[in-house]
């Protein structure tokens, strides 16, 4: 996956709804803050990470934002002085300077903040080409069955997302596919995904392969991810042949129609 520019992410962010912003945003705060806590950036006893602050417009925003040595920072971290209760606005080039940590540490934070945002540029990519959040695939779980499988945090993540209908990430869609998968075969009235192993089923499969192709994809949600392995091992094929087809189906001359984001495909139509 590519990065996005400022100016791509900026125009991108736009077309979001104030509650898909809200979502996005909050989210993002999360991660970090987990961040902070897992990787034991700061020292506990001296500093606590309370808040953190983003500016989509900068360098041009109405509310600009600023780090303590005055500069105008895209990304500003809020910290709490344990012993003083001062509160320390830095931005994420400045943590060696300000609190004392070593430069390694600092660049941990900036890589930790990068990889965040590559995630949300994969959903305002997602936005962009017409996907939402996979309702379909979400309402085969049951919230038992959420809980029995899936962090807390996943499922909280899980259920903003589909209020604000924006598209997930993709450990969670990934995640979401292996429960409905798992239910489905759990069930003796229904169907697994993988066809069983009769003549009839492979010898059609084998006659006409891009129409079984389309056929499967034919019954995903839209906005739901193509699982590109399982249909290669549905119809016999190796994967690259799998995605010459499916770029064909980026066009709009079939009756389901896909589009490639990053390294994955989803249903659009």
């Amino acid at each position: 996956m590519l990065d996005l520019s400022m100016q791509e992410r900026q125009i991108l962010w736009e077309q979001l709804n104030e509650k898909q912003k809200a979502v996005l945003t909050q989210h993002k705060k999360y991660r970090l803050q987990s961040l902070f806590l897992t990787e034991h950036f700061l020292e506990e006893d001296k500093w606590q990470l309370v808040d953190f602050k983003e500016d989509p417009h900068y360098p041009n925003g109405d509310q600009k934002l600023y780090c303590r040595c005055g500069r105008q920072v895209k990304y500003q971290f809020i910290l709490l002085a344990v012993a003083t209760g001062e509160l320390l606005l830095l931005g994420s080039t400045h943590f060696a300077q300000h609190l004392g940590v070593s430069e390694t540490v600092a660049a941990q934070v900036r890589k930790g903040l990068h990889t965040i945002d590559r995630g949300t540029d994969l959903i305002l990519q997602q936005v962009a080409a017409g996907l939402h959040f996979p309702q379909r695939l979400y309402q085969k779980i049951s919230p038992h069955q959420l809980k029995q499988q899936l962090p807390e945090a996943t499922q909280r993540r899980l259920s903003a997302f589909s209020q604000a209908n924006l598209p997930i990430y993709e450990e969670d869609q990934k995640a979401l596919l292996t429960l409905a998968a798992a239910i489905a075969t759990s069930k003796r009235d229904e169907q697994p995904w993988r066809p069983r192993n009769s003549a009839t089923s492979s010898r059609s499969s084998r006659e006409n392969p891009f129409a079984a192709l389309t056929a499967k994809i034919g019954q995903l949600e839209v906005g739901e991810q193509v699982p590109l392995a399982e249909l290669a091992d549905y119809l016999n094929e190796r994967p690259i042949v799998i995605r010459r087809w499916l770029g064909l189906l980026e066009s709009e001359r079939f009756f389901v129609q896909v589009k490639q984001v990053a390294d994955d495909f989803f249903r659009i139509r």
